[in-house]
């Protein structure tokens, strides 16, 4: 698909104070802004249109408009519950000069849609794409409403669109990105960097560590039995300061490296950097599989334990994250996920290995571990 033009337009309406209720371009013939009921799901935006199913014609274009023209926008209303099915409509005006041709499915390569205008919306529901009902001829207004599945993260999410030509270019307006508050769910997720938790007598240190030449994340568990939340039956953060600083102290005493792992996550979500993005993995078994992953432990309470929910969604939120980052610094490699068991087999020398254990690779061989 296209990299977003529109970024930075985006950006500038996010700073703005875009609010989550609907949205009218001033000068519009006959619109009105789009409103929606407090609630889960927004109300189709009232453009004053003659709609004859999501078609009308539209007699306000003028010299200047951009070719998608938008008229109104009605995202989610928040707060909403974590994992609720939320509607949401947007209306733009065709005003230039060759018709939008519909595209045959939301992953076709070829057509034009409504698209998600990063990876973040992308990522935070649960399809990016939302199909033309037929062709779009100029001077003609089109309907598209939006249904999905809101995050499982609590907090804000955004929600901006913006029509596209696939794996051809972004089509100007896009709508403003709106702040959609999740609610009930699991997290917000914070990330926690080394220097909380790592001591001056033992710092984690290492090879340094180039995102370009990262391959694959791979998933990694604990493989113990294992005591998560200390002896008051309580999780806090305490509980990962600990455990993190006596592994780091057992590895530099017992094998004289740092633990070696980049982060794990805890049993609420949130990521503990370890070797983070400064130093190459000592997790996978050798330097042919350390140096191209960037391995993440995800500790269980035993070997045959699943990890929490709130560690699924907050090992996809790192997922995410890396993959980000990896591009940033210009690896073009889409980063797959795989399992300790998958690439140690491949140090000479070397047996293989059941971890991450048998419901962390469940995900990965699924799915569900995919941001």
């Amino acid at each position: 698909m296209p990299t977003s033009a529109a970024s930075a337009s985006v950006v500038a309406l996010l700073a703005a104070g875009c609010s989550p209720g609907g949205t009218t371009r001033a000068g519009d013939p006959g619109a009105s802004p789009g409103s929606a009921d407090s609630g889960d799901t927004a109300r189709p935006a009232d453009t004053g249109l003659d709609w004859s199913g999501d078609v009308a014609s539209y007699g306000g274009c003028v010299a200047g408009d951009p070719e998608a023209k938008l008229l109104s926008a009605s995202p989610p209303v928040g707060p909403v519950t974590a994992g609720a099915t939320v509607s949401g409509e947007i209306v733009f005006a065709h005003c230039g000069a060759s018709a939008w041709v519909v595209a045959d499915a939301e992953d076709s390569v070829s057509g034009v849609k409504l698209g998600a205008v990063s990876d973040t919306v992308m990522h935070t529901w649960d399809h990016s794409r939302v199909l033309l009902p037929r062709d779009i001829a100029p001077g003609e207004a089109v309907r598209l409403a939006w249904t999905g599945t809101a995050p499982l993260v609590n907090g804000d999410h955004p929600w901006a669109w913006q029509m596209l030509e696939e794996w051809v270019r972004w089509i100007e307006d896009p709508a403003p990105v709106a702040s959609v508050l999740i609610e009930g769910g699991y997290g917000p997720f914070t990330v926690h960097t080394r220097y909380e938790w790592q001591t001056a007598d033992h710092p984690v240190d290492g090879s340094s560590l180039d995102l370009r030449d990262l391959e694959y994340i791979t998933i990694h568990y604990n493989g113990v039995t294992e005591d998560l939340d200390g002896d008051d039956d309580v999780y806090t953060d305490a509980d990962t300061i600990e455990s993190l600083q006596d592994s780091q102290r057992q590895y530099i005493e017992g094998r004289g490296y740092s633990y070696g792992y980049n982060s794990e996550i805890a049993p609420d979500g949130d990521e503990w950097e370890i070797r983070g993005y400064d130093f190459e993995s000592a997790a996978n078994g050798c330097s042919e599989v350390n140096d191209p992953s960037y391995t993440i432990q995800v500790p269980t309470t035993s070997p045959e334990a699943a990890p929490t929910g709130a560690q699924v969604e907050g090992t996809r939120a790192a997922i995410l994250r890396v993959r980000q980052a990896a591009a940033a610094a210009g690896n073009p490699n889409f980063l797959y996920i795989n399992g300790h068991r998958d690439v140690r087999p491949l140090c000479d020398g070397l047996s293989g290995t059941s971890c991450p254990g048998e419901p962390l690779y469940a995900m990965i061989l699924d799915g569900s571990l995919e941001p």
